[in-house]
């Protein structure tokens, strides 16, 4: 399912058929030049932070997910680099206590955790 769209790409989900999943596999499609990225999974030691998540829509999913803009750096980089654009995915969800947020950068490949206030 197509969940965000940004700069011509599409962030993609699969649940595998389970609409209660709270990790959901993650693909960033650009259909302009053919291509796609899968994201890895989140870490295990990131998502033990996720407790009980709240439905986030109608959909049924406990989760959120959608582009952000990159830093002025990072696309610096990636001009400097030749490499492709990069994107950001953030990955959200509303826990009883707390609102748990993980940022994907395109130019790290990596998941890190973003501080989040208690509720």
């Amino acid at each position: 399912m197509a969940r965000d769209i940004q700069d011509g790409r599409f962030l993609v989900d699969s649940d595998a058929g389970n609409g209660d999943a709270v990790f959901i596999m993650l693909a960033v499609c650009d259909p302009l030049h053919r291509s796609y990225v899968l994201l890895p999974p989140i870490p295990e030691e990131l998502a033990a932070a996720v407790e009980q998540p709240h439905l986030a829509n109608v959909k049924e999913r406990r989760c959120e997910v959608f582009f952000l803009p990159c830093s002025k750096e990072e696309s610096a980089a990636a001009v400097a680099t030749g490499s492709p654009d990069p994107f950001r995915v953030m990955w959200m969800a509303q826990c009883p206590a707390k609102l748990v947020v993980f940022l994907f950068s395109s130019a790290t490949g990596q998941w890190q955790a973003v501080a989040s206030p208690s509720l």
